[in-house]
């Protein structure tokens, strides 16, 4: 292995500027970068630790929670991670100035993603090719990881690449720099494709007792398919505006889906787990107590103190009136008027035999529609109340903490890319995506595979209208209710939501912001945290709030233009500034 200086040695950018000259002290507790990547050893726990940094960015609560709710698919009043500012209506603008309390939602994301791809440099400038291998590969493959998120989460990023000379960067000799989501994408795709060709010329298998994937044994082949399978995710999560959105490589997307995970039969590390509806798909075993392997969606979101289903994500399945009725509410009066309801539906997910009885994923609470429930105030909006708690997951960590932080922490599921599938053929039905195959049956198929056999509603079928992506989610045909007219985009929009409620963080928001379904002022993405803009000596800037910029019913003026500032003072890039977030029993209800 040849020898670099270590990678994040930007730490020292602050040192070098204003003050005195200590390139001569020793530090004794900084180790030299030959001694941490000394032995093959080395390289590999560097290597998989990468993935605990992707991880903490996104499925902790900072990263995952407040995303959630302003998808409306989860509700919750409480202020932490910024739930409740974020999901009240009117929605208001991302508060991206200092000390904000909630500024971990777009910092943690941020810093997180930044300390993982630096490490992964460090593993591929500290071998060469054919040298451990499944390290290269799965540096490379957390890198698309994490690219993706940035691209998806904010207007853009800094685009590291894999040859980059820290030291002169630290000398302002070469600059890191911040390019818009299309191209940070862009990125984390090529990312992917380098983890794919080292794995299709290497043989190894990642075991699970090396724990660089919670407990799950990778081998070669998995990491290939699992890569296209990411591919396929982070395209369709990428569109801020339903135009993106019809405007994506479909056919690709198709592609990567077929050639991923579906390829390996959703089976070995892809299997089904004992989650109701047995998903099956990317699901990594957290097994140390949520310490480090931690899903905060599956804790508290899952959770009778916590968190309620938010009616925009089990009102469409209602039959009795009156979801519209709650949806028609004037938006000045929803705060104090959006009452709770009870819900009646025949989707086997929500409700058992009769209201207010429990469903497959959900609990009732049947205080909720007399307002009787004092976990949310009512002060801060009874629009967050609701008759129904998502408890799929609570076997993890939800209800009340029942569950052991322990198991399967299920993040792309097979209902996920059969929708994404499903979503490709629409689009080509609707004339806007061209070289994709598939028919009205091919969709139905793959609308059925969870909408019949998880939520006993009747079968889709080739007859029903295509629709539009404009139509809202509505999972009711005729022989679901007398007045059911969903059409095959109307049950996909709905199945997707529910079916991938509280799985990876951020999805159901990046998907209902590709489809134009979220709330009018919601930011479409968020800009880059206040303290990093700080450092990097930008003008501060946001996005969201009723007819602001690049929000939910105001597309425009997207992206900063930043006009300068210096990488080699980036927060970001500074390990020792990098802060963790807090796992489930930090967290009190504030």
């Amino acid at each position: 292995m040849r020898s670099i200086v270590y990678s994040l040695v930007i730490l020292f950018a602050g040192i070098l500027v204003g003050c005195e000259d200590l390139s001569g002290v020793e530090n004794p507790n900084q180790p030299n970068r030959d001694q941490v990547l000394a032995s093959t050893e080395d390289v590999e726990g560097i290597a998989g630790d990468t993935f605990l940094n992707y991880w903490q960015g996104t499925m902790w609560c900072d990263g995952s929670m407040m995303y959630s709710t302003m998808a409306d698919a989860h509700s919750a009043s409480w202020g932490n991670w910024g739930m409740n500012d974020m999901s009240s209506e009117p929605r208001i603008a991302w508060t991206n100035t200092p000390g904000y309390p909630r500024s971990a939602s777009t910092e943690e994301p941020w810093f997180d993603q930044f300390l993982g791809i630096s490490s992964a440099i460090d593993v591929l400038q500290n071998t060469e090719e054919g040298e451990v291998p499944s390290a290269r590969a799965f540096a490379n493959f957390t890198q698309g990881l994490m690219f993706g998120d940035l691209a998806a989460r904010f207007d853009q990023a800094f685009n590291v690449s894999n040859d980059v000379d820290f030291d002169a960067v630290v000398r302002g000799e070469e600059e890191i720099p911040l390019r818009p989501y299309e191209e940070i994408r862009s990125t984390a795709l090529a990312r992917f494709d380098e983890a794919i060709r080292i794995a299709q010329n290497n043989d190894f298998t990642i075991e699970a007792s090396q724990d660089w994937v919670f407990g799950t044994t990778v081998t070669s082949q998995n990491l290939i398919q699992l890569s296209k399978s990411m591919k396929a995710k982070i395209l369709a999560t990428s569109a801020r505006t339903p135009e993106e959105r019809r405007n994506l490589p479909w056919g690709d997307i198709k592609t990567f889906v077929e050639n991923g995970m579906e390829a390996n039969g959703y089976e070995g590390p892809f299997g089904e787990t004992g989650y109701p509806g047995s998903p099956r798909g990317f699901q990594p075993v957290g097994d140390d107590g949520g310490t480090q392997e931690f899903d905060c969606q599956k804790t508290f979101a899952n959770d009778a103190i916590w968190a309620r289903a938010d009616y925009k994500t089990i009102g469409p399945a209602d039959t009795s009136g009156r979801y519209q009725d709650w949806l028609d509410t004037p938006r000045n009066e929803i705060a104090s008027e959006r009452t709770p309801f009870v819900t009646e539906t025949p989707d086997a997910r929500i409700q058992g035999d009769g209201a207010l009885t429990a469903g497959k994923y959900m609990s009732p609470d049947p205080s909720a529609p007399e307002q009787s429930f004092v976990a949310f105030p009512p002060d801060r909006g009874v629009n967050h109340y609701s008759d129904y708690i998502p408890t799929r997951f609570a076997g993890f960590g939800g209800s009340s903490f029942g569950g052991s932080q322990s198991g399967p922490m299920t993040h792309t599921t097979k209902a996920e890319m059969d929708l994404l599938k499903a979503e490709a053929i629409l689009h080509s039905l609707n004339g806007n995506a061209s070289g994709v195959s598939g028919t009205k049956s091919d969709v139905a198929q793959l609308i059925n595979n969870t909408r019949v056999e998880n939520g006993e509603l009747s079968p889709a079928e080739a007859s029903d209208p295509v629709g539009s992506m404009a139509d809202a989610p509505d999972p009711l045909r005729p022989d679901d209710a007398s007045d059911g007219d969903a059409t095959l985009w109307s049950m996909l929009k709905y199945e997707h939501t529910i079916e991938t409620m509280q799985t990876s963080a951020g999805l159901n928001y990046y998907t209902k912001r590709g489809w134009g379904d979220l709330p009018e002022g919601t930011p479409l993405h968020m800009p880059i945290p206040a303290d990093e803009l700080n450092t990097l000596g930008l003008q501060q800037y946001t996005f969201g709030g009723v007819d602001g910029r690049c929000s939910a019913g105001n597309p425009t003026d997207c992206i900063q233009d930043t006009g300068g500032g210096s990488s080699a003072n980036s927060t970001a890039l500074d390990p020792d500034a990098v802060r963790g977030g807090a796992p489930a029993g930090a967290s009190v209800k504030k």
